[in-house]
């Protein structure tokens, strides 16, 4: 039995390696463009870690002290049936502490807590797909979070129109 998990947790160790490649960002300036969706990112300066997916879905990206942004594009239309009233729903059944729903740019925002983090989420619905940006952090480090976030919000776009 040991020997299995043994086996299991290596398996599982080289398909995690395998699912996502560090890339490089200028520390100054840091952004994404993902050419699989259009979208792209910007992130207030700082040294980050950028792992890509392989897929070309998107990339997670972290400082090592507890923040985790992930931005990615999918294909929900397509592959669960969403349509453009299940995706509004998905901002009000949340249980956010903040949320907003833009039904003309085709986008809802919420936050929050989750256990002792902040969460913030921003989607935005095309015609043929959805892009999402998250982003997690310990609330006892909200202030040195804070333009990071302000910073990727105002840099996320949802670039071409399917």
């Amino acid at each position: 039995m040991k020997k299995m998990l043994i086996a299991v947790a290596a398996v599982l160790l080289l398909l995690s390696s395998a699912v996502a490649s560090e890339i490089q960002t200028d520390p100054a300036d840091p952004s994404y463009h993902n050419e699989r969706y259009g979208f792209t990112v910007k992130w207030a300066p700082g040294a980050y870690r950028v792992y890509e997916a392989d897929n070309g879905d998107g990339i997670t990206v972290s400082d090592g002290h507890g923040l985790e942004m992930r931005v990615w594009g999918s294909l929900d239309q397509d592959v669960f049936g969403l349509t453009e009233k299940d995706f509004y729903q998905r901002a009000r059944d949340s249980r956010a502490e903040y949320s907003v729903v833009n039904t003309s740019q085709r986008w809802y925002v919420v936050s929050g807590r989750r256990g002792n983090n902040i969460y913030y989420v921003k989607s935005f619905y095309t015609d043929d797909a959805v892009m999402t940006m998250s982003i997690e952090y310990p609330a006892a480090l909200k202030s040195r979070y804070d333009s990071f976030v302000k910073e990727a919000v105002k840099g996320f776009l949802p670039g071409r129109k399917f």
